[in-house]
């Protein structure tokens, strides 16, 4: 789980930010008093290291603290933050969620005053898919249908009409990429075959609405950008994953020297999967890379 971008929204200084994309190493850059600390503030208070809490007396904008209880300003929301999922971490969600990985590669955290998170997958609509994704259904469909002995017994009539369909769909999957109309005609034509040319059968009909269509139609619900609704369990364990943020302050020259540049603030992610000892290792290198960096 990596953090993508964020945005603030009434917090201190800020009145709302448009969102800031991230990488491995970014930085902030503006004149005293921009705003750049409490962009960073914000973020460390979506999930900080050390259980900092939030003071509205601090944190909520100083102008409109006067209206924060009558106004039901706690249930504001402070901070946004899109997450990528590892695939291992889309393919876990999907599961519980019945939709793609696609539909929930990114996560959308949200923190209120009151610390209540909101978290959603609001990024479902997907526009394509790599045609190896299809290709691999067809092929799958192809090569079980192959081994069940009823498929054996069938006519040759009823085969050779499987085979010019699996023939067909595989011709309009030349490219790179499948879109909603491609996918929506070879749908079609799977439907024809199962619907009309296999007259009274019971087996392979079904046989073709789990092994094909079921799956394909899952692309179509991505396309459309159907919703998913993560429950309880899915939003404890994506809180679960959240990184935690470790907040540094420097206002001093480095080493009694005047750099070009001065590093006041820094923010580092800590990842999961670390020991705090691996952490403290990583903060340490960072920081000291960052400050070789401002000197150089």
């Amino acid at each position: 789980m990596k953090l993508k971008r964020f945005k603030v929204i009434n917090f201190r200084s800020i009145e709302e930010s448009s969102w800031i994309v991230t990488g491995d190493n970014t930085c902030l850059i503006g004149t005293n008093e921009a705003g750049k600390t409490n962009l960073l503030a914000a973020l460390w208070k979506l999930n900080p290291a050390n259980g900092e809490p939030i003071v509205p007396l601090d944190d909520f904008p100083r102008h409109l603290y006067s209206e924060y209880k009558s106004g039901g300003h706690s249930k504001d929301v402070f901070i946004k933050a899109d997450f990528n999922l590892s695939q291992e971490e889309q393919e876990k969600f999907a599961q519980s969620l019945e939709c793609d990985p696609e539909q929930v590669s990114t996560v959308l955290v949200q923190r209120r005053y009151d610390g209540v998170y909101y978290i959603s997958f609001p990024y479902t609509k997907i526009e394509e898919f790599p045609v190896d994704r299809i290709k691999s259904i067809i092929s799958s469909f192809s090569a079980k249908i192959g081994e069940k002995d009823w498929y054996d017994k069938e006519k040759a009539e009823v085969k050779n009409t499987i085979t010019e369909l699996v023939s067909k769909v595989e011709s309009e999957l030349s490219g790179t990429v499948v879109n909603r109309p491609i996918l929506t005609s070879i749908i079609d034509q799977i439907k024809d075959v199962e619907e009309n040319k296999l007259g009274r059968r019971v087996k392979l009909p079904k046989f073709i609405v789990d092994e094909l269509l079921t799956p394909l139609e899952k692309f179509i619900d991505a396309f459309d950008g159907k919703a998913v609704h993560p429950e309880q369990p899915v939003r404890q364990e994506v809180l679960g994953l959240l990184p935690k943020f470790v907040y540094y302050s420097d206002y001093g020259n480095l080493d009694g020297r005047k750099p070009k540049c001065r590093i006041e603030k820094t923010l580092i992610l800590h990842k999961k999967e670390m020991s705090e000892e691996e952490f403290l290792e990583l903060a340490k290198a960072k920081y000291a890379e960052i400050h070789a960096m401002s000197e150089a």
